[in-house]
């Protein structure tokens, strides 16, 4: 897609400064808690595959 994903982040933290609205910490990619895992069934399938609940690599933000 040509989108460096390591400013995703820095974007997301600009916005935030910009509008006075913090990000909710469960939002996808840019939240505080957007890569974590509670419930069994859930960390099950990410021991098993990854790809089933992350859309990309916390390592590629």
């Amino acid at each position: 897609t040509g989108i460096d994903t390591r400013h995703i982040v820095m974007t997301s933290k600009m916005v935030e400064d910009y509008t006075g609205m913090q990000t909710q910490p469960h939002k996808a990619i840019v939240g505080a808690n957007a890569f974590a895992h509670e419930s069994g069934i859930h960390q099950d399938g990410m021991l098993k595959h990854k790809g089933t609940y992350e859309i990309i690599c916390p390592e590629e933000i």
